[in-house]
């Protein structure tokens, strides 16, 4: 090998240091005092300046309830599956999802809106409908006479 240079480098850190100023300094003395009470009532009052909320079990059960009524459309057949693009029929799966898209709404229901309630009775009602359309549709093939 020829003569080897002897490479050296030099690490530069370009990252910035942060540098504390006196208003965080001062936050951090006032955390660093605060009774567990002074800092349960300061977090509502930062939550509602940033306008973020908090998702409650109720938002939970109803995005559930939305995602069954897609799988129970899937297994009606209605909709192509996402995940392989075939169209099949699972009944009892999707008398399952809706069975329990029924239940769920019958624990929210007390705390539901008037608006909200009629929605999902409605998307649950649909589902229903077209559960009972597909047991007594012809299969595919079938000559009504």
């Amino acid at each position: 090998m020829p003569d080897e240079e002897s490479t050296s480098f030099t690490f530069i850190d370009k990252r910035q240091e942060t540098s504390t100023t006196e208003a965080d300094e001062v936050d951090v003395q006032q955390a660093e005092t605060a009774t567990p009470q002074e800092t349960e009532q300061k977090e509502p009052e930062e939550a509602g300046e940033d306008d973020k909320q908090t998702i409650t079990v109720q938002d939970v059960i109803l995005s559930n309830i939305e995602l069954l009524f897609q799988v129970a459309w899937r297994d009606m057949g209605l909709v192509a599956d996402p995940a392989t693009g075939l169209v099949l029929e699972r009944k009892e799966d999707a008398k399952l999802a809706i069975d329990a898209m029924s239940e769920l709404l019958r624990l929210i229901e007390p705390r539901l809106d008037d608006e909200t309630r009629r929605e999902v009775r409605r998307i649950i009602a649909t589902a229903q409908a077209n559960y009972l359309e597909k047991l007594t549709s012809p299969l595919p093939g079938d000559v009504k006479r």
